[in-house]
């Protein structure tokens, strides 16, 4: 009997072994084709900001790896939704030009549905990401608010400062007001951080939030004061910074739209329908760039702290999961601009 069954599980096995589908092209088919030419790193922002000098830091790991010229292309406009369009719609699907850009900028606007959106996040063919930590609050390092209770239980009208209304910093915001039901109106429109922690020094605004990595920055040069983590959990890298759910229960609605909005890190990713052996050759790539110290080190000079990575496929699962709860995230985010931005 069980050399019956030997038999039938070894036909089983071979017939199956010859129907499967031939596999993918190999990556190092991929690694000829590379060989010599220039690869392009799009970037949405102008010259010298955090993003455009840890992307110039990944070209010249990026090269050596890859044996090939790579190139940084600053293309700012819209807050990086022209660079960010472009990819999507125009840049030739080759795996010679990818893009680096924050998830807390790319990520928003589409799930959102922000004018003159046309690319899909859930369709890019992501290749690695840069982690990072979400918001923290700033307020004045002199002002009268010092703490989260302060904030409930001020009696004047709050005022906190962003940039773009779509911007993650805004959003998070906003979303933070309604949770923790503070008397407060929003006011977008600074160009960046900077100018409205400067704001916020001066008294000008109340508060506004950054990068918690940039936010605390911010502290160290003594006119702000750091006082929550916009987030539902505390962060692994900073874990002094209380977050929302040290203070409330969270409502469903905000942490559906926390989730809609994920993370704060920095991704490469390449045109849809870009060939899969040089997809897989770009990831195997950049995943080496990552494990390399020295890499690993420039990074830490320029970010105080080494944040760690975002696999491609947990990229690809948070983009569709932001996909499934962009509906709701959308009535929920009207809602709150209606409510509190003036």
């Amino acid at each position: 009997m069980k050399k019956v069954l030997v038999v039938i599980f070894s036909l089983f096995f071979f017939t199956a072994l010859a129907s499967s589908p031939a596999p993918a092209a190999p990556v190092s088919a991929a690694a000829d084709f590379y060989k010599g030419k220039t690869i392009k790193i799009l970037i949405g922002f102008s010259p010298g900001n955090n993003t455009d000098v840890m992307a110039r830091i990944f070209a010249r790991y990026l090269a050596k790896q890859t044996n090939t010229t790579v190139v940084v292309s600053n293309n700012a406009g819209g807050g990086g939704l022209v660079a960010r369009n472009e990819m999507y719609t125009t840049a030739k699907p080759d795996g010679l030009t990818i893009m680096f850009d924050p998830t807390g900028a790319l990520w928003p606007s589409w799930v959102l549905n922000q004018e003159g959106v046309t690319y899909d996040i859930s369709k890019f063919e992501y290749l690695a990401g840069i982690d990072g930590a979400m918001m923290g609050l700033m307020v004045s390092a002199k002002g009268p608010y010092r703490t989260v209770e302060d904030l409930r239980n001020s009696k004047t009208r709050l005022k906190f400062g962003a940039s773009g209304i779509a911007s993650l910093p805004c959003v998070s915001v906003l979303n933070t007001i309604d949770a923790l039901g503070l008397n407060a109106m929003m006011a977008p429109g600074y160009k960046s951080a900077t100018e409205y922690a400067t704001a916020i020094a001066q008294g000008e605004l109340d508060g506004g939030s950054a990068g918690l990595e940039t936010s605390l920055r911010f502290q160290e040069g003594g006119t702000v004061k750091v006082i929550l983590y916009l987030w539902y959990e505390r962060d692994k890298n900073f874990p002094d910074v209380p977050s929302l759910s040290d203070f409330i229960k969270i409502p469903d609605k905000s942490m559906n739209l926390m989730k809609a909005l994920s993370n704060n890190g920095k991704l490469f990713f390449a045109p849809p329908n870009t060939p899969t052996d040089r997809v897989q050759y770009l990831r195997n790539s950049l995943a080496a760039v990552f494990a390399d110290k020295n890499f690993q080190a420039d990074i830490v000079k320029l970010n105080q702290y080494w944040p760690g990575v975002v696999s491609p496929e947990d990229l690809k699962k948070l983009a569709l999961e932001a996909s499934r709860g962009k509906a709701d995230s959308v009535v929920y985010y009207k809602s709150l601009v209606a409510k509190y931005v003036k």
